[in-house]
């Protein structure tokens, strides 16, 4: 019987390597399929020894195909300017608007509070700062046609509004004066608890453990923190236990519920299902065109819209909170720009839903 070159199964040194073995084993009275399962260990053999040649083979070509993807996107990019350009730049302008009133806000604040620290401030300050840089990354992804990847960082983004609400309207209330301080310190427990997990791992990840004398500072701030808060502390959004007047941890629909934003949580669900690996997820990434399903891999030029104004106006959100969490006299000028920041961000919602109407109807 002879033994058939099969191209479709087999790379030709693994074939060539495999078939003495085989032949060989089959003079010996074996059914082919026999000679076959005792071959295996020549096939790893085989494996081991072209792997590493098809990997140089990979390398020796990355050059010429890294050329000709950067071409293929380019154009692409090209391509989703024509359409979604302006809106685009609609997009990154409002951003940077965003940026400019963070700073004047900040600014002003430093100016009139001179040496005293303001929890309250500093929280809200720095979750705007990170908001401002998710929304450039949302554009950045936007841009390149990657608007599933731009969904995802926009839950992000509603996440930062939500935070920076709740502690706006309830961080100078009476009985919840440490709210923005028990936000900050918080980071301590997350701390302790991304550790104890390294700790458990690091041997199987190749890496170092901790020595006991930074595990046992660690779990000391750790415990003394819920000591002075309470068990809750531990918990994600333990920090804002109290505030919706129960005495358990909050989970993150009683803060949107709080924000007042829980009209919001179907575009939430949304974007989670794009950050999760559920069957949602893999739904949305199954295309059909012209009768044909696809499989999405690679960037797309349609579904800007929904992360691009979700993301705005949740950036809008954080800046309002920013400048009502912040003491000492209200400036015309400041209530003016957020004023145009938020009729910008209506405008930049209908002129994405514009260009997705006319995506659409190609």
């Amino acid at each position: 019987m002879r033994l058939k070159r099969r191209r479709a199964n087999f790379d030709d040194d693994i074939f060539d390597t495999m078939t003495p073995g085989v032949h060989q084993l089959m003079q010996q009275g074996l059914s082919l399929e026999r000679a076959m399962e005792l071959a295996v260990p020549a096939l790893q053999e085989a494996l081991d020894e072209v792997t590493p040649r098809i990997a140089r083979n990979l390398v020796r070509r990355a050059p010429r195909m890294l050329r000709q993807h950067r071409r293929i996107n380019r154009g692409f990019e090209r391509q989703l300017r024509k359409h979604w350009g302006k809106a685009l730049d609609r997009f990154y302008a409002i951003v940077v608007c965003a940026e400019e009133v963070g700073r004047e806000l900040n600014g002003a604040h430093r100016e009139a509070a001179a040496e005293e620290y303001d929890p309250v401030f500093e929280a809200l300050v720095g979750l705007d700062a990170r908001a401002c840089r998710i929304a450039r990354e949302v554009h950045h992804l936007l841009s390149g046609g990657f608007s599933f990847g731009a969904l995802a960082r926009s839950r992000t983004l509603h996440e930062l509004a939500v935070i920076t609400i709740v502690i706006a309207d309830h961080g100078r209330e009476e009985g919840h004066e440490d709210l923005a301080d028990r936000f900050l310190q918080h980071a301590t427990i997350a701390r302790y608890r991304d550790t104890k997990q390294y700790q458990e791992n690091c041997e199987a990840l190749g890496r170092e453990p901790l020595s006991a004398e930074d595990m046992a500072s660690l779990e000391q701030q750790h415990d003394l923190l819920v000591e002075r808060y309470g068990r809750t502390y531990r918990e994600q959004y333990g920090w804002a236990t109290g505030v919706d007047g129960r005495s358990s941890a909050p989970q993150f629909r009683d803060l949107e519920r709080l924000a007042d934003l829980s009209h919001l949580r179907w575009h939430y669900q949304q974007q989670s299902h794009e950050v999760h690996a559920d069957a949602m997820s893999w739904e949305a990434n199954v295309l059909v065109r012209n009768g044909e399903v696809y499989l999405t891999t690679d960037r797309v030029d349609f579904g800007l819209a929904e992360p691009a104004h979700l993301a705005l106006v949740s950036l809008h959100q954080c800046a309002a909170s920013l400048f009502a969490g912040t003491q000492g006299d209200i400036r015309t000028k400041d209530v003016l720009a957020l004023k145009a920041l938020a009729h910008l961000v209506n405008g930049a919602g209908d002129v994405l839903g514009e260009v997705e109407e006319a995506i659409a109807s190609n």
